[in-house]
């Protein structure tokens, strides 16, 4: 993996080392909001804070995807508002003026979605053919680094203080504009506009269009089915483990979800490190068996039989996302060429949005229609994404040739 890395254009190097940095912040930071809030105000007003921050981030994606042409002044501009914003949160922190530091949490939360979809931009722009399946897998693993260190980083080393965390994100974004400024070119454009068009009269280009909207529906109705299931993870399988999961080694439902969770994010690690070399992203093959690992997995969850078959029902959906999620970065970054590329992933940030509605909407339904038909329904989610993802790499074919 070090070794392609060395290989990759200098300015695609940048692009991914700054969503790492970006991803790593954030994570700090997101993981101690719910903590502080519970600390400052009450439960239902937590809730309701958190609930804001969804609706601001949907606001933000929106407005992200129609910031001006020159990616780099919109980046730019975007850090230094983040940077006298954490200032500010430094000062309320340190004054105790709670009320404000929650209207900066919001503040936080609405310039990163902005950012968000320029970021992606940033790193679809870059790649080639001949890179993009490593560089998705890459942009993914330390995606998952970030989080991983963003957890130890904020437990450990700040031992949760969210003043210090904060003081470290002025550096961070500090840093981010640094590699804004000397590594993106001063003439870097949204080069949006400058896609694959179809040519040969008004009545084809309309053809084309609605070909690349239903190719686009079909991998997001696959996307959203995959990402259902796995936001269940963290909301009706923590509740299903925490009340149905019983071990002989005095283990409780809530410590095995939290072993299932170290188990995925040491495996998104580490398995990348090892397996790169040796397979090949982008064959259909290895996207359905992967993705048939990846919806095994997270059926097992719903199995409580003990430790090791829960662990190892966690090993079989990390692998399974480790082989299945590149092929969707590519058949995405596909779609994308052929038209406006801010439109769609900004939808795609929409749609993970969503995603988090549908995990807790997830708790109230699976709980009330019982766990054998969770089971099918869970499998009815996996069999729908995996048919929508290859029907819409198909189309992709289809449009290319």
């Amino acid at each position: 993996m070090f070794t392609q890395f060395r290989l990759l254009p200098s300015v695609l190097k940048a692009r991914l080392i700054l969503n790492f940095i970006t991803k790593f912040y954030n994570m700090s930071l997101l993981t101690l909001i719910p903590i502080f809030l519970v600390n400052v105000v009450s439960t239902t007003m937590t809730s309701i804070v958190m609930t804001i921050l969804i609706l601001v981030s949907i606001l933000g994606i929106h407005i992200g995807r129609k910031m001006p042409s020159d990616v780099k002044l919109s980046l730019v501009q975007l850090k230094i508002f983040e940077i006298i914003a954490n200032i500010f949160l430094i000062l309320f922190l340190i004054f105790g003026l709670q009320w404000l530091v929650i209207i900066v949490f919001i503040l936080n939360g609405f310039l990163n979605a902005i950012r968000k979809p320029l970021l992606e931009k940033l790193v679809f722009d870059s790649v080639t053919k001949s890179n993009r399946a490593f560089v998705f897998s890459l942009n993914y693993w330390l995606n998952n680094v970030s989080i991983s260190f963003a957890f130890l980083v904020s437990s450990f080393i700040f031992h949760g203080n969210i003043l210090y965390i904060t003081i470290f994100g002025v550096f961070c974004h500090v840093v981010c504009l640094f590699i804004i400024t000397k590594c993106l070119p001063s003439n870097y454009k949204n080069t949006s506009t400058d896609t694959k068009k179809a040519t040969g009269g008004t009545e084809r280009t309309k053809y084309f269009q609605k070909r690349v909207t239903q190719c686009f529906f079909c991998y997001a109705l696959g996307y959203f089915c995959f990402l259902t299931l796995e936001n269940q993870l963290v909301n009706y399988i923590s509740i299903f483990l925490n009340s149905s999961f019983k071990s002989e080694i005095n283990i409780s439902g809530y410590k095995m979800l939290t072993i299932i969770l170290f188990i995925n994010s040491m495996g998104v690690v580490i398995l990348p490190l090892l397996l790169n070399k040796f397979i090949n992203y982008e064959n259909t093959k290895t996207f359905i068996v992967g993705s048939i690992l990846f919806i095994s997995g997270y059926c097992m969850l719903l199995i409580p039989m003990d430790f090791l078959f829960l662990s190892l029902a966690a090993m079989i959906f990390t692998v399974g996302e480790l082989l299945q999620l590149p092929f969707q970065k590519i058949i995405f970054s596909e779609i994308i060429q052929f038209d406006n590329q801010m439109k769609y992933i900004s939808k795609q940030q929409l749609l993970t949005q969503l995603t988090k509605f549908t995990g807790s909407i997830g708790i109230v339904l699976f709980s009330v229609i019982g766990n054998y038909l969770t089971l099918a329904t869970f499998t009815i989610l996996g069999v729908i994404g995996i048919l929508s993802f290859l029907y819409s790499n198909k189309m992709v074919k289809s449009i290319n040739s």
